[in-house]
């Protein structure tokens, strides 16, 4: 293609300043550019937007059309008009190499057809499991009844064994100082306190159980 003709294929920017939309035809076709936009024609139709554009400026300005034939406006005009022109760049036609090296080439198919599949096991989780609520609410104490219909405190003590501890609790601080016990002991039952036999079995038994020795109840 000649360096001429292949100019008319050059792109040009244009850039509409008006503030209505510009609408030129070429062979019938409408083309827009929209107000404050810019597009981009071959230069043979930029040529023709950019003299209807310039006839419209120009009436716009005038419309008496004085201005038609002034060329210095013209030229102002169509200079803020055409913003750009790059060079046409003529497509390059492959090599024969080049077309038997595509011809060859596997296709889309025939290469996911090739590629080694890979299976991944479909897993499904297991439901949650769902935990019982711990019941915080007030735990009944079963009764034993006698034939009286009244527990005795060995049945409650055997029905709950927490009502037995309970109770030697509340015995037990009803138990003097182990320290009052042992002065009792060397006081009042005047037993031999230097004696480390003595001191190791009375060390040994709990405070019920030394009160329950000495005797300090009754």
């Amino acid at each position: 293609m000649a360096e001429e003709a292949k100019g008319i294929y050059n792109q040009v920017t244009l850039f509409n300043y008006d503030n209505e939309d510009f609408i030129f035809r070429v062979d019938s076709i409408p083309y827009i550019i929209k107000a404050g936009d810019q597009r981009n024609f071959p230069k043979f139709m930029a040529a023709l937007a950019t003299k209807h554009f310039v006839d419209k400026m120009m009436i716009k300005a005038d419309p008496e059309g004085k201005l038609l034939l002034n060329k210095e406006k013209r030229l102002d005009a169509a200079a803020r008009f055409v913003i750009d022109e790059q060079p046409f760049e003529e497509p390059k036609l492959p090599t024969q190499e080049e077309v038997i090296e595509s011809m060859n080439q596997p296709s889309d198919l025939e290469q996911a057809l090739s590629k080694p599949k890979t299976v991944t096991p479909l897993t499904t989780a297991p439901p949650p499991v769902k935990m019982p609520e711990p019941d915080y609410g007030k735990v009944e104490t079963p009764v034993i009844e006698n034939t009286a219909g009244v527990p005795t405190p060995e049945q409650l003590a055997k029905a709950n064994p927490t009502v037995e501890k309970f109770d030697q609790l509340e015995e037990e601080k009803k138990l003097p100082a182990r320290k009052e016990m042992m002065s009792y002991a060397k006081d009042v039952l005047k037993l031999d306190l230097s004696n480390e036999k003595i001191v190791k079995r009375l060390d040994s038994m709990s405070d019920k159980k030394l009160y329950d020795e000495l005797q300090m109840g009754k």
